[in-house]
């Protein structure tokens, strides 16, 4: 499954936690945080699966820092799961 978190709608982890649970369904119990994020990826979610983060300004690559970091973590540490992001481009 490939999936696309749009970031000119997130301004808030609220927001993209709303956004991701909309396309990956997580257990109910799911906690919305960055180690809850790592388990049910690692552990909870059925492989493989793409996630994308497009339209990410400079304000939010920094925002967002620790999740990208995560992100890029599980890409390298679990087996059929592939991260990429995207920043915006000035105009």
């Amino acid at each position: 499954m490939k999936i696309t978190i749009d970031f000119k709608s997130v301004s808030s982890y609220a927001d993209f936690y709303n956004q991701l649970q909309e396309k990956v369904k997580f257990p109910s119990y799911f906690g919305e945080n960055l180690d809850a994020l790592f388990d049910c990826i690692s552990g909870e979610v059925k492989m493989p699966l793409a996630i994308e983060f497009i339209n990410i300004n400079g304000f939010q690559s920094i925002a967002f820092s620790r999740l990208i970091k995560t992100m890029k973590e599980l890409d390298e540490e679990v087996e059929g799961f592939t991260f990429q992001h995207r920043l915006k481009k000035s105009t």
